[in-house]
């Protein structure tokens, strides 16, 4: 259904949204309110919005990304350097990501060449120090895990890499 409503082209910033005047004002009534988007977080609940924060933030790139970032603002050059392994599709890929969700601010210098830079936001700051905390654990931890799996493997029927023996229903 056509309302004569001019509507902004797809990829621009506000794409789908009334261009402006009465027609912004009819776009706000479709908006959901402040008081939609504010709900109680429950991790357990496979149908509360947490649990797509908690798979964004649990992801290895994001987790890196963050803790690289908390040192400060990084071109994404310098990013893929000190992240091993990434590609370039990925760190845009999780950077755009995190920065939808308020962890990440991008900051375009409108430079020729062209230059970007990327730096936590204050949000994103408060998540630093709990990443920080989990990878500084993980290299604490790491002889050990390798140590219970290396004796996992050596138990495990069919060795290390073989098929685990389905066990019989009594």
């Amino acid at each position: 259904m056509h309302t004569g409503t001019k509507m902004r082209g797809r990829g621009s910033p506000g794409a789908g949204r009334p261009a402006s005047g009465a027609a912004a004002a009819r776009g706000m009534a479709q908006r959901r309110p402040a008081a939609a988007l504010a709900c109680r977080a429950d991790l357990f609940d496979p149908a509360c919005p947490s649990r797509r924060v908690l798979e964004l933030i649990a992801e290895k790139w994001a987790m890196l990304l963050i803790d690289v970032l908390g040192a400060g603002p990084q071109r994404p050059a310098g990013l893929r350097r000190q992240i091993g392994g990434i590609s370039e599709k990925m760190l845009i890929q999780t950077l755009r990501r995190l920065q939808r969700c308020g962890f990440v601010e991008r900051h375009d210098f409108a430079e020729v060449p062209p230059r970007v830079e990327y730096r936590l936001t204050p949000l994103g700051r408060s998540l630093a120090q709990p990443v920080r905390a989990l990878d500084d654990w993980i290299e604490r931890h790491l002889p050990s895990v390798r140590e219970a799996e290396a004796l996992f493997d050596a138990s495990a029927p069919g060795g290390p890499s073989g098929p685990v023996a389905p066990r019989s229903r009594r």
